[in-house]
């Protein structure tokens, strides 16, 4: 169909005909007054039927990113099910999350699940849920270990859907996608796209109708322009002339620098994007010095004081009192956050960006310079220069003149000379794109196959072979020019030796079967080679007493750990970190992998780079802060969010490792000890302050948490909540108190809204009557006793109340062919309050004429931290008293599987009668843990 042909307009209330819901119509007329034309052909080709698979293809600022939106939403609302959006970049994720948890967070359970957020996981792998923001690697993970989310899922949107063709993520993706795609029931898929040339059959593959708009609401001039001030302008019906912008400057970055100080001075809003992180720092001090200081405004002033000091944010300091800001991956969340929001207000009026921020982030502006058409990347012989894609430039350029924020844009390319300048107006813009292309062919093929049997999706060689003929390499490369069938049956058979050599995979007759071990590692979309190495490691952790130092070191030797800090180099050769940067060596155990390096007598380049990384992140673990860290690595890569970042892919790794040791089952104090390290990286904390680090308390820094942790005040989240203020006195201005005490309440209240949500939903769909789940939330009193024996009863366990209770606190007895389980069920107050010990305990000396096999308290929202140290000493006693504790949201999770007929009611009986300490939703299905 042509974008301009002529049809009635859809208006927001029409959508109502097409599928969506008039309480969403009504949310979205809110934030839209119409809709664009990209929008319009969606919605007419069935983005709202919640079947139709679509791959949409608009240039950007054409809002194609809200037909994502409206068919995710739809569709979680219409079917109760699970919509799915998934995004290439965390930054972009935590946008998305925000936005829907704004717009439809009265009426959906919105989670996220990245690298960064776990927070939801659990909740996720049991569908509590009904709309999740996810990376691409996120979700691949999950439906490795949860292989039936993505029978629930009713609409999955992808965006950025042309990263296919992106080196890196790519072979990730098109594997994600076509696993989904061969799943028992697909979900409907809006595949989103920046503009393409050649869709190289991407909808085919998809088998998506088609969704082509070339229609830009908001026109876009595009000029380039030389060393000589003058530019050639391109105007959005491709009319090319010459115009003089500003006076002639002496090179690209001092041009750069200029214009943008140029187009400030006419009032307007300006993106520079430079290639590497030392360019922006440059570009955006030219920038500041070219601009007067005003200084800053009251709330940006409230908001760095709430940020950990660091180089960083002096230098964002500074540079924001002349609004000028710079965004790199140097800049940690909080920093980066400040500076959009910044931008986004107006406060900013240029900022220097590396150009992952052009796909990363929304920001709107007046006016792009992209001031380097290269980048250096890492080449045989040190660096080398490599030219930006076309794709990449008309998606920077496209952050001029956003949809809705603004009328027009202007794009400024900038080149050397006259020559230059000719040669990148025909090849950026008026240049194709380039085509979609599967990148598998060019990546390691046994990574591909090690995913497919870990998977379970196949377990023998036709099996994988008939799995990547699903392809989109297949399509487009193997069945055109790439050999076919046979070229894909030699490359899978090279693979699956390679997996069975790993020792991760092996064979019975013609069928693989992957480890338990190796499953963990592709829940967490490990490569074939990090997966042994982390297998080795494991190895070591379990078969010797390794040290803190020791395990570490082993996290920090994986690649996936990342690249900084980096050892010092002297004339170019790295030198020996061992004197002044590694780990202290009192600690490693004989034998391991870091007292052989502690004696090596020449290091080789990984070793030392795993020694520095394993002395930042101990630094990192053990609370210190930035400056103290950066003191000690000094010009070697140790920006505070590259320090925050190690600590984070540590943690991940540790994780890893942690779920690989469980399936093995190492000695439970093996998984403790790494459980712990996990925590300590992610937040570079001891691991008893997680729950209060994990909730980002604006103003709570590291360094709060860590006084709080070595005084006698308590850093729990149940003794914060409850302890008098005057304990806090000297550690917590009265502010930080009441913010933290806020942040601990909602935290709360979210959570049981969220699992309420999702158990209502699955209740749903599978006939439960949803007032049996909503009164276990909603109850109290004798009201709660009633819904805890109507839903066991409901669930096929015989559960009596007791209206007269002459034994003390039981509620409810359950029969069991063991005898009789006394029960008692409490709430707190206000819902937010923990069940505290002593009315936990009071179950003990009830039921004394039952003579039971077990007693239970069952509570709401849950229990403190007492009375789970209190039940789990009970646990581990061998005398007479048993005491189980299960909060609420358990209990709720066990009825509705039993509905689902996940769980059989007998075995769930058997865990009232027999189980000790405090329950948790893995224990109701320990195959299920992750």
């Amino acid at each position: 169909m042509s974008t301009n042909e002529h049809r009635p307009q859809v208006a927001i209330t029409d959508l109502v005909s097409y599928g969506a819901s008039p309480t969403l119509a009504a949310i979205w007329q809110q934030h839209i007054t119409t809709l664009t034309d990209v929008q319009e052909r969606s919605v007419r080709a069935g983005a709202l039927d919640g079947g139709t698979n679509l791959l949409v293809v608009a240039p950007t600022s054409s809002g194609k990113t809200f037909v994502g939106e409206m068919a995710a939403a739809s569709s979680a609302l219409a079917h109760r099910k699970h919509s799915i959006f998934i995004v290439p970049f965390k930054a972009l994720a935590d946008e998305h999350y925000e936005l829907f948890k704004s717009r439809y967070g009265a009426l959906l359970s919105v989670v996220i699940s990245t690298a960064d957020w776990t927070e939801f996981d659990s909740d996720i792998r049991v569908g509590n849920f009904n709309l999740a923001v996810m990376t691409y690697e996120k979700l691949l993970g999950l439906l490795v270990s949860q292989p039936n989310l993505v029978l629930s899922c009713s609409s999955l949107v992808v965006d950025e859907v042309q990263l296919l063709a992106d080196e890196h993520r790519g072979p990730k993706l098109e594997f994600l996608l076509t696993r989904v795609m061969q799943s028992q029931h697909p979900p409907q898929i809006v595949a989103l796209s920046a503009s393409l040339n050649d869709i190289n059959r991407l909808n085919v593959w998809l088998d998506a109708q088609l969704v082509l708009s070339t229609d830009r609401p908001i026109p876009l001039t595009q000029h380039v322009c030389d060393l000589s001030g003058s530019a050639l302008e391109v105007h959005s019906d491709g009319a090319v002339s010459s115009t003089s912008l500003i006076a002639p400057q002496a090179d690209r970055d001092v041009l750069a620098a200029a214009l943008a100080g140029h187009i400030v001075d006419q009032g307007g809003q300006v993106l520079v994007f430079r290639s590497t992180v030392r360019k922006v720092a440059e570009t955006a001090s030219e920038i500041q010095s070219r601009l007067p200081a005003t200084g800053l405004s009251a709330e940006l002033s409230e908001r760095f004081a709430q940020l950990e000091d660091s180089d960083s944010v002096n230098a964002l300091r500074r540079c924001l009192a002349s609004g000028v800001g710079f965004h790199t991956a140097d800049l940690t969340f909080r920093e980066r956050k400040l500076v959009e929001d910044a931008f986004r207000s107006g406060e900013v009026r240029a900022l220097v960006a590396t150009t992952t921020l052009a796909m990363g982030v929304n920001l709107p502006s007046d006016a792009v310079i992209v001031a380097d058409t290269t980048r250096p990347v890492p080449a045989p012989q040190g660096w080398a220069n490599q030219g930006i894609e076309v794709s990449e430039y008309r998606n920077a350029v496209g952050r001029a003149g956003r949809l809705g924020k603004r009328t027009a844009g202007q794009a400024y390319l900038l080149a050397d000379h006259e020559i230059e300048q000719r040669q990148l107006v025909n090849t950026y813009i008026l240049g194709e794109v380039e085509p979609v292309k599967s990148r598998i062919p060019s990546r390691p093929f046994a990574d591909l196959v090690f995913d497919v049997v870990c998977a379970e999706l196949a377990s023998t060689t036709d099996g994988i072979v008939d799995f990547i003929s699903s392809t989109f390499a297949y399509l487009t490369f193997y069945e055109d020019q790439g050999g076919g069938v046979d070229a894909v049956r030699s490359a899978v058979s090279q693979a699956v030796q390679a997996c069975l050599a790993s020792g991760l995979v092996a064979q019975n007759g013609a069928q693989l079967q992957p480890t338990p071990t190796a499953k963990v590692f592709a829940a967490s979309s490990l490569s074939l080679a990090s997966a042994s190495q982390l297998a080795e490691a494991l190895e070591r952790a379990t078969t010797t007493e390794l040290s803190r130092q020791d395990l570490v070191f082993e996290v920090a030797s994986c690649s996936e750990a990342g690249k900084r800090p980096w050892p010092r180099k002297r004339r170019r050769v790295e030198i020996d970190p061992r004197p002044s940067h590694a780990p202290d060596g009192s600690g490693a155990i004989a034998g391991s992998s870091l007292s052989a390096a502690l004696v090596e007598q020449v290091l080789t380049s990984s070793q030392m780079a795993s020694l520095v990384r394993a002395r930042c992140l101990l630094e990192w673990m053990s609370g210190k802060g930035y400056r103290e860290i950066s003191a000690h690595f000094d010009r070697m890569g140790a920006a505070a969010a590259r320090v925050r970042e190690l600590g984070k892919n540590a943690a991940w790794l540790f994780e890893t490792i942690a779920g690989a040791a469980e399936v093995n089952t190492a000695p439970t104090s093996t998984v403790r000890q790494l459980r712990s390290l996990a925590l300590e990286a992610r937040y570079g904390l001891p691991a008893e302050l997680a729950p209060l680090a994990r909730l980002s308390v604006p103003g709570i820094s590291r360094e709060v948490l860590h006084r709080l942790y070595v005084s006698d005040a308590p850093h729990d989240t149940d003794g914060v909540l409850d302890a008098a203020d005057e304990v806090f006195q000297g550690l917590l201005t009265p502010l930080q108190l009441d913010r933290l005490r806020q942040a601990i309440v909602v935290d709360i209240e979210e959570s049981l809204q969220r699992k309420h949500a999702g158990h209502s939903s699955r209740a749903e769909q599978v006939s439960l009557p949803r007032r049996l789940v909503d009164d276990l939330y909603t109850a109290t009193g004798g009201g709660l006793e009633q819904a805890v024996t109507d839903a066991l009863n409901q669930s096929g366990i015989v559960a009596t109340r007791v209206l007269r209770q002459p034994h003390g606190e039981e509620d409810i007895q359950v029969s069991h062919p063991t005898g009789t389980v006394i029960v008692s069920v409490t709430a707190s107050q206000d819902d937010v309050r923990p069940i505290k010990w002593n009315k936990a305990k009071e179950i003990l000396g009830a039921g004394a004429g039952h003579n039971p096999v077990n007693y239970v308290c069952i509570g709401r929202p849950h229990f403190d931290g007492l009375a789970e140290q209190c039940a789990s000493n009970i646990a581990r006693e061998t005398g007479e008293r048993t005491l189980l504790l299960v909060p609420v949201p358990v209990l709720a999770e066990a009825i509705v599987r039993i509905s689902e007929g996940a769980l059989e009611p007998a075995a769930f009986a058997d865990i009232l009668a027999s189980r000790r300490g405090l329950l948790a939703v893995d224990d109701l299905a320990p195959d299920l843990a992750s």
